[in-house]
């Protein structure tokens, strides 16, 4: 699942109009390698998910 995620955020990095919060996304796939439970993981998808609705909103 792990692998899923990260390919998802590297995905959103270069994906317009996403790309404008690579660092953000970066970050948070970054922090996947550091997690160790279930809720750490659901955590970072919860933050990527509430970035992707704010840029939408946003656009």
């Amino acid at each position: 699942m792990k692998i899923y995620i990260s390919k998802v955020l590297i995905k959103l990095t270069t994906t317009t109009p996403f790309s404008i919060q690579a660092d953000y996304f970066i970050e948070l796939e970054s922090k996947l390698y550091e997690i160790s439970t279930t809720d750490e993981l659901m955590g970072i998808v919860d933050k990527s998910l509430n970035k992707i609705i704010e840029i939408k909103n946003n656009k």
